[in-house]
């Protein structure tokens, strides 16, 4: 697996930028129904599930893969759409490219969606964090292959 080379520049942006924006917490029981709302909405089929986040994991506020995001017992909506975001850019396997520009492009997308966060703004300061992005990304079940 290659380096996360974004990882720590997506972090820094999203609690400068994302965070002050978007200050709701979604309650662990909301939260399957919350992603089953995203997932709708975009006219995808099959949601990945919601678990929990066991409470001794200390280093990271969630994480996400193809088919399940694991929470806390709150977490804040934009994290609950981080997590999606891996969830749509895995690969078969269920596997993340990690914070690359793929990801990037989706979370964008999303953020503009559910959060009304304008694209052309996190554009402006994804440039300016120095994050690349791909809005030509699409979701891996709207792929070709």
């Amino acid at each position: 697996m290659t380096r996360d080379s974004q990882k720590q520049k997506v972090y820094d942006w999203e609690n400068a930028v994302i965070a002050p924006l978007s200050k709701r917490s979604v309650p662990f029981d909301q939260a399957q129904a919350f992603v089953d709302g995203v997932w709708l909405a975009h006219g995808w089929l099959y949601p990945p599930q919601v678990s929990a986040l066991p409470k001794q994991v200390k280093r990271f506020g969630a994480d996400g893969c193809r088919s399940q995001i694991r929470l806390p017992t709150h977490t804040p909506e934009w994290l609950i759409l981080h997590e999606l975001a891996h969830t749509l850019t895995s690969d078969e396997g269920g596997c993340s490219d990690g914070h690359g520009a793929d990801f990037v492009g989706i979370y964008i997308k999303l953020l503009e969606r559910v959060l009304n966060i304008p694209t052309l703004m996190t554009m402006f300061t994804l440039k300016q964090a120095n994050v690349k992005f791909n809005l030509a990304v699409l979701p891996w079940m709207q792929r070709r292959k």
